[in-house]
């Protein structure tokens, strides 16, 4: 008897060990899935080098020195079949993440998203596409809603000096 049950836990465990892992996907799992396509771009700075660049740059607001990593990937060389492939995963994958921004301006997309934990967003991710591009950065971090904004506003004033 107790030989079938610990043979019924371990085949209750296998069943159901790769539903979990499909449920639980999220963003940062694109990143694993399309890092390696040939046609796709993908670049990754670690915490330990966005902490030395923390020290290198006295502009940096609080927010971005926030900032513990950061990953891109970059569909620019991609065929049309790894865009779509691309795009059918981001829309199933972003539905569980918070909009911060969306603007679409004659074929230009771009989104802003996060997970928001309380008071704090977990994450930032930013979708930007055109006909001819298709661009994902993750910024690694823990952000409140005022820095997110200090850092909206450092770039946008950085851009007009």
């Amino acid at each position: 008897m107790k030989q079938s049950a610990i043979t019924f836990v371990i085949f209750l465990t296998l069943l159901v060990a790769p539903v979990t892992k499909a449920v639980a996907a999220s963003l940062d799992d694109i990143f694993d899935e399309f890092k390696n396509y040939e046609q796709v771009e993908y670049v990754k700075i670690p915490r330990f080098v966005m902490w030395l660049a923390k020290f290198c740059d006295d502009e940096n607001s609080n927010a971005a020195k926030k900032i513990n990593g950061m990953q891109v990937l970059t569909f620019s060389k991609a065929d049309g079949s790894i865009r779509n492939l691309f795009d059918k995963r981001f829309k199933q994958l972003s539905s569980d993440f918070e909009t911060l921004l969306s603007a679409n301006d004659d074929g230009d997309n771009v989104r802003i998203l996060t997970k928001n934990d309380g008071n704090k967003f977990k994450n930032l991710y930013i979708y930007a596409a055109d006909k001819d591009d298709i661009v994902l950065v993750k910024f690694s971090g823990t952000f409140t809603a005022d820095e997110i904004m200090r850092l909206a506003e450092d770039e946008k004033n950085k851009a007009n000096h």
